[in-house]
């Protein structure tokens, strides 16, 4: 009678641990329509998945987590992201990773709420100009073209709209930095 209950047990045992070692893989077609719901165009051959990914469940719902561009090297003409994905229920995956590629000619605007987001999280361009620096400041018009020396009031990074202030103090401009010592702008 001992023998049989502890057959039963172990038989127990061994049918829910193997119901709870059951896992289906994720593929890249189920990452592809997660990113689809998600306003990102996909197709199942441009996404490429880190590792094997297994979920407790087949077709489980997938969250798109985060978004990060990724840097392209010289000549390639593919726009890159990695792209965390998540499972909304518990213990149904691990958060996990897929890489997904566009040709560079693909327009993804409007821009996903994701990617607006995510773009937050980028490290901020270096800092090209910094506040006390001297630097010229150039004033293109119809008629003429005027080069101004001015010191800066603000650090800026290329690109960016920042105050300047002539070397006696007495006029101040808004201007575009150029370079570390270069800015236009206007009068």
């Amino acid at each position: 009678m001992k023998r049989m209950a502890l057959a039963l047990l172990i038989t127990a045992t061994l049918d829910g641990s193997a119901q709870q070692q059951a896992r289906f893989p994720v593929t890249r077609q189920e990452v592809a329509h997660a990113l689809l719901s998600h306003g990102l165009t996909v197709a199942d051959d441009q996404v490429s998945l880190v590792a094997s990914i297994v979920a407790s469940s087949q077709q489980p719902e997938l969250d798109v987590d985060e978004v990060q561009p990724l840097g392209a090297s010289a000549g390639d003409a593919r726009i890159r992201a990695k792209i965390r994905l998540v499972c909304p229920q518990p213990h149904a995956c691990v958060p996990f990773y897929a890489i997904v590629t566009w040709p560079l000619d693909t327009v993804l605007s409007p821009l996903p709420e994701l990617l607006r987001k995510t773009a937050a999280h980028l490290p901020a361009p270096p800092i090209a100009m910094r506040a006390g620096s001297n630097a010229t400041l150039i004033v293109d018009t119809a008629q003429m073209r005027l080069r101004v020396p001015v010191i800066s009031l603000q650090d800026g990074s290329v690109g960016a709209r920042i105050h300047v202030i002539s070397p006696d103090r007495k006029q101040t401009y808004t201007a575009t930095i150029l370079s570390a010592t270069l800015l236009t702008g206007s009068l």
